[in-house]
């Protein structure tokens, strides 16, 4: 199953590593609920953006100066919380 990903970010809290937790925070979560794959589409100048797909190895096409990302999620990072909820977290 795959499922759209984005985050905004504030300007004040770029390049301090906060969309590099939401994304992998938001991993965790997608493979609780069967989510195997993540896309997004961005701006093909977005460079921070462009960094944290190649760290991922995620596959990036460019046209029209639009990116989009296709990005396996792989086995969770030790350092991920898991989740502390009784009910199904994907509801």
């Amino acid at each position: 199953m795959v499922a759209d990903v984005a985050v905004a970010v504030a300007p004040e809290w770029r390049r301090v590593g906060l969309a590099t937790a939401l994304v992998e925070r938001l991993a965790r979560r997608a493979q609780e609920c069967g989510i195997t794959d993540f896309t997004a589409l961005f701006s093909a100048e977005n460079r921070p953006v462009a960094e944290l797909a190649h760290e991922g190895n995620a596959r990036v096409v460019i046209a029209d100066g639009i990116a989009k990302l296709d990005a396996a999620l792989t086995s969770p990072h030790p350092d991920w919380p898991i989740s502390d909820r009784s009910e199904d977290p994907c509801q």
